[in-house]
């Protein structure tokens, strides 16, 4: 079981629309990072305000700075514990002359794991 967190995404600008970041890129953002939009609501003109379901993993990994470049700057994110849910994981096991080393294998969610092995070792 992994937690998963609801979070609150604001999304505001107080001199020009065109600083906002782009609803798409936000959207895209909360996809990327395995998000569920729930809920979205218009404050204003100029706020929006989504709420969103995380793995929490998913937070951890770099969203803030993310989020941040999505939102020129003008976002901020919020997020309490909501639930656990499933995930489906394996281990990835680091071999050097064919032997495993233990203390260098990782766990990561199936889904993820091409691309986490990939970037394994192609830093070697």
């Amino acid at each position: 079981l992994s937690p998963v967190c609801l979070g609150s995404l604001r999304r505001a600008a107080s001199i020009n629309a065109e600083y906002m970041g782009d609803e798409e890129r936000i959207v895209d953002l909360i996809q990327r990072h395995e998000g569920i939009i729930e809920d979205r609501n218009y404050a204003s003109q100029n706020r929006i305000v989504f709420r969103i379901l995380f793995p929490f993993r998913q937070i951890v990994h770099n969203f803030h700075s993310n989020m941040m470049k999505a939102t020129s700057g003008h976002g901020s994110f919020d997020y309490e514990e909501a639930e656990w849910g499933d995930i489906d994981l394996v281990k990835i096991t680091l071999m050097i002359n064919g032997k495993e080393v233990g203390p260098l294998s990782i766990l990561a969610a199936r889904h993820e794991a091409p691309n986490t092995e990939s970037s394994l070792s192609s830093g070697w």
